[in-house]
């Protein structure tokens, strides 16, 4: 525990809660179901893992690559959109074989093989995952967001293993073979 502490800020665990102490406590999170869902999210999603909406789309697939908060968000304004971000990437099926589907990058841009990633809030991934609910004219970014997360673990959201295909079979760098998928919610539970 106290190397965590140590390579990073010179600090031992002991020394972190003397520093806690001397500051008061450390700030806690407001109790609100925003930051519920949020923390939910954050566990719920892995990194480096492969999703899908089986409800929404048959070929498209997120990849999860970060699921902690940016630094340098500031609170939000009334009405404005208040979901943590995911650094992700959205891939397509290219191939179906007798061990999984083979999937590749819808956006192709990343040069020298990189991976273009995007962030997005929960709301922004259902939307690209093409759900559109009612919204009303005089609704708010917020209440956009809201129905979007309401709605967000209801499409059968699925969680892939995966395993890089090999260059030589002349695939895209960042293929994957997915197998094995399990219904997300399912899986969290199973873990902790």
């Amino acid at each position: 525990m106290d190397f965590l502490y140590e390579s990073r800020f010179n600090l031992t665990s002991r020394d972190v809660d003397l520093l806690k102490e001397a500051l008061g406590a450390a700030p806690s999170l407001p109790d609100t179901p925003e930051v519920a869902w949020g923390q939910y999210i954050r566990f719920l999603f892995e990194p480096n893992q492969f999703y899908r909406f089986s409800s929404l789309s048959a070929d498209k697939y997120l990849f999860i690559t970060f699921v902690r908060s940016l630094p340098g968000r500031e609170a939000p304004s009334e009405g404005e959109a208040i979901m943590r971000r995911l650094a992700c990437a959205w891939f397509e099926q290219v191939d179906v074989t007798p061990e999984g589907v083979i999937v590749e990058p819808c956006d192709k841009s990343g040069g020298d093989g990189e991976l273009a990633l995007v962030t997005m809030t929960c709301a922004e991934i259902s939307m690209s995952a093409g759900f559109r609910p009612p919204v009303a004219p005089t609704d708010l970014a917020r209440h956009v967001e809201i129905k979007h997360e309401a709605s967000f673990l209801t499409h059968d959201l699925l969680k892939y293993r995966s395993e890089r295909v090999p260059l030589d079979d002349g695939f895209h760098p960042w293929s994957f073979l997915l197998k094995d998928p399990v219904e997300l919610e399912e899986d969290y539970f199973d873990r902790y």
